[in-house]
């Protein structure tokens, strides 16, 4: 059921011209490349009412490079509030420009 939910999303995403795709955690090779303005959006909707800064928070990601704070992050997000892989991607990229 919810396989079917998250392919209708995506279908109705498309279909509609959205920028939201939906995509399940872990399929990486259909995820699209991680784009900041989705990334910005994606932290205005799900992360902003608490972490109002994402350029603060980023800061206290543990790891000594853009690299390590991303594969902390990966790991961290899909059991804070981003399931979504593709969402997940792009908030990632979004934070670590800042």
């Amino acid at each position: 059921m919810q396989r079917c939910l998250a392919a209708a999303a995506a279908i109705l995403a498309i279909a509609s011209g959205s920028a939201a795709f939906a995509y399940e955690a872990g399929k990486a090779d259909e995820l699209l490349p991680a784009d900041l303005e989705r990334g910005e959006a994606g932290y205005a909707a799900d992360c902003a009412e608490c972490h109002a800064s994402a350029a603060r928070i980023t800061r206290r990601v543990p790891g000594d490079d853009d690299e390590a704070r991303a594969e902390w992050l990966e790991e961290f997000l899909p059991e804070h509030f981003a399931p979504d892989a593709q969402v997940r991607r792009d908030i990632i990229a979004y934070m670590l420009a800042q």
